[in-house]
Parts: structure tokens; sequence; C-alpha cells
């Protein structure tokens, strides 16, 4: 599997203390990649597209994390929603009011990781209070390792680039 920055970040985030986080960056950068193999780290791991017309409603006219649980038991049957060891990966939700809006309920509860990924944010304050990382596309450094280059060698070739 290709090797990204945004999968330490995710390793870091997840071992810290955290808020929901929305991951921004254009489409085809890698973000749903990076995310589902994140996923595998936990007991449960549910992706959800929100970007189809049956999932963009889902979370409308919701107020709070056990209504959300509700609807995702609801509507993912036979998934287990473990606190501290389960992540809910929203897809793609910049058009789904809702669900932003759950975002912030999901920070302060606590007892599940979300991950919200957004190709196109909009107001600079839509996710104000949540943790945020901006994914870009393949960097020079990532296409080193993807090409079997030793870390090693990445390292002294970023040093040389420096001075």
């Amino acid at each position: 599997m290709l090797e990204r920055k945004a999968s330490s970040f995710l390793n870091g985030w997840k071992c810290r203390r955290h808020r929901a986080l929305v991951i921004e960056g254009m489409r085809g950068v890698g973000k749903t990649t990076v995310v589902d193999l994140f996923g595998t780290t936990y007991g449960s791991y549910l992706r959800i597209p929100m970007d189809e017309p049956a999932n963009a409603g889902m979370f409308n006219g919701c107020s709070d994390v056990d209504e959300a649980i509700r609807i995702l038991n609801l509507r993912f049957g036979g998934m287990r929603f473990v606190p501290r060891d389960t992540l809910i990966f929203l897809d793609e939700i910049g058009g789904c009011p809702g669900a932003v809006r759950l975002l912030a309920e999901f920070s302060a509860d606590g007892r599940y990781d979300i991950i919200a990924a957004d190709s196109f944010p909009g107001a600079e304050n839509e996710y104000d209070g949540l943790d945020r990382y901006t994914m870009r596309p393949l960097d020079f450094e990532e296409f080193l390792w993807a090409t079997g280059r030793r870390k090693d060698l990445v390292a002294a070739i970023r040093e040389f680039l420096a001075d």
C-alpha cells in the first residue's frame, strides 16, 4: 500500500485526545483510501458515502450522538458501535448540513471517533472547533517512497535540496 504523510497524521490524531477530524482536499488525492486503511486499526469501521442520494439527508433533524447511532444501526444493521474502538467516516460530507452539525456533537461526546472528508469546503468557519487536516496530491517525497527508495536516501535528498 502506498505510504502517505496523512497516515502518520492520522495515527498521531488517534493517539492523542482529539475532536472530530475534517480532512479537506481536492477529489482524487487519496482521502478515502487513506482513511479506509486507517479504519483497519479499529475494531469497528464504517464508511458512509454522503454524496450518495440515499445517504445525503440521513442526519437531517438529528440532534445528538445517541440518535445518530440509532439511525446508523437501523441503516447498517449488524454494525457494532464500540465506544473508543469505532471509527465512523463520513465521506464527501460537504452537501450534508445535518451531518456537518453532528460533527461537533461527536466531538463533545467522545465515545466514537469520527472523520469527515470534504472536497469542496464552504465557509471558513464551517468546521470551527474541529480538528482539520488538508490533504494534497502525492508530493515528491511520497513519490520516492512509492518507487521503493529507501527512507535514508530520501532524507539525504531532502537535506541536499535544503542546502
